[in-house]
């Protein structure tokens, strides 16, 4: 299984909403930076968040680590670790992942 993007809409920490995309969307010419999930379909194999400091690294890393715990640990979002201030109540998530069938 593998996660493609995860948004999140409506959060306190961000101005509109935070969303990552794990697929790379360019040209694939080197594919020892990518991994081929499905046909002509990659995902990067790095990424790098930069910014100055308290700009919201921590708090994508923390919204990054909630998708993954959605998707690959069955945390249910009562049981979610969320830092205080981060989820609104009228807050929007999604995420989209790709899994193929045994």
């Amino acid at each position: 299984m593998k996660i493609l993007n995860i948004k999140f809409e409506n959060i306190g920490i961000f101005d509109e909403k935070f969303e990552i995309d794990f697929v790379a969307r360019d040209k694939v010419t080197n594919k020892e930076c990518v991994h081929n999930y499905h046909k002509k379909f990659f995902t990067q194999n790095t990424l790098a968040l930069v910014g100055m400091n308290a700009s919201g690294k921590t708090s994508a890393l923390y919204f990054i680590k909630m998708g993954f715990d959605i998707v690959f640990n069955q945390v249910s979002l009562k049981n979610l670790k969320i830092p205080s201030g981060l989820i609104k109540n009228n807050t929007k998530m999604s995420i989209d992942f790709f899994t193929e069938a045994d």
